[in-house]
């Protein structure tokens, strides 16, 4: 599942999608995208990229099938 997560770089705030992977007995978080400088704007692209990744799952599985 994917979120939302705020960083600190230099005294100012960017906004990154990320993603918990179990990788053996750990679970790392990975960047899959910037968002952005402001929470809004954040939400707004993280919306869009989420959607995109779910059809993408989506065409695969159909794809599997056939």
């Amino acid at each position: 599942m994917a979120y939302i997560a705020k960083q600190k770089v230099k005294g100012k705030d960017y906004y990154y999608l990320r993603k918990s992977v179990r990788e053996g007995d750990r679970v790392i978080s990975k960047s899959l995208a910037y968002l952005g400088k402001s929470r809004e704007e954040a939400e707004l692209k993280a919306k869009e990229i989420i959607k995109k990744m779910e059809n993408k799952r989506i065409k695969l599985k159909l794809r599997r099938k056939l």
